[in-house]
């Protein structure tokens, strides 16, 4: 297992819940050391572009050993106390779920209740020059005059997209989430907004996509998919009371698009 392999399948966070007492412990004490040490054996590369190779990881392996070694032989002590008292951080509202379907008002919403249950916390999204782009052949299969205001389109690695949904879907299909990618569209206004998701994933029939992202596309509430001819497209669809929903499959890709019902429809025949 190679370090993107356990990165992939603990969603990222290396924490101190999936490490024993002994990580936790040593991770606690040395890891500013260990950031230093980091710094140095990779100062010829900027800061998170090291990939991970062999010869990466021949240079990073024996200093983590080092530190490890140095700490047993001092008897494991505990990390010296921080002079720093951090502040007292609300918990975060349960159950909150920025989905692909929800519309800039609802997220706005979802947005302003939590910035008041967290005593003042301001959270923005980030400004479309912010927005990540790592899968451009992707972005170039939407077309953005689909809304007015067109489509903001944004992609990521499918292991930073946050589903641990599709995550498990991409597990069974034996693909790793690093090497899906996720693009994301959203524009329109209001009621007239519209999402548009692409799932690219490589080397995966359509038949075996379909069957797996029946239960990954988030399905409105008492929705239910039903099969759809648009334009001489099979799509599946599920109209719920807020928005309608329909998604289909070519090898190795998967469309989604949310939003009113005859906004749906008629992006369905300028899509993949």
């Amino acid at each position: 297992m190679t370090g993107s392999d356990l990165s992939d399948d603990i969603d990222t966070k290396l924490v101190s819940h999936v490490m024993n007492a002994e990580g936790r412990a040593f991770s606690d004490a040395r890891y500013a050391a260990y950031l230093d040490e980091y710094a140095t054996a990779f100062v010829d590369q900027p800061d998170y572009s090291v990939t991970d190779d062999e010869a990466n990881y021949a240079r990073i392996s024996p200093v983590i050993d080092r530190l490890y070694f140095a700490w047993v032989a001092d008897g494991r002590p505990k990390a010296p106390p921080s002079d720093q008292t951090m502040p007292e951080i609300p918990a975060m509202p349960a159950g909150v779920d920025f989905s692909p379907e929800m519309s800039r008002e609802q997220i706005a919403a979802v947005m302003s209740e939590m910035t008041d249950q967290l005593g003042g916390v301001i959270m923005s999204p980030p400004s479309a020059d912010q927005m990540p782009h790592v899968a451009p052949d992707l972005e170039a299969l939407l077309p953005r005059d689909l809304t007015a205001p067109p489509l903001d389109v944004s992609s990521v690695a499918a292991n930073q997209w946050g589903s641990s949904i599709l995550k498990g879907a991409l597990k069974r299909l034996d693909v790793r989430p690093r090497d899906a990618a996720v693009v994301n569209g959203m524009g329109g206004d209001g009621a007239r907004t519209l999402t548009v998701t692409l799932y690219g994933i490589p080397g995966v029939a359509a038949d075996r996509l379909a069957a797996e992202f029946s239960s990954v596309i988030y399905l409105p509430p008492r929705g239910k998919w039903t099969e759809r001819e648009i334009a001489g497209r099979s799509v599946k669809w599920a109209a719920g009371q807020e928005f309608t929903v329909a998604f289909w499959t070519l090898d190795g890709l998967v469309v989604h698009v949310a939003g009113r019902a005859d906004d749906v429809e008629n992006a369905v025949p300028r899509l993949p």
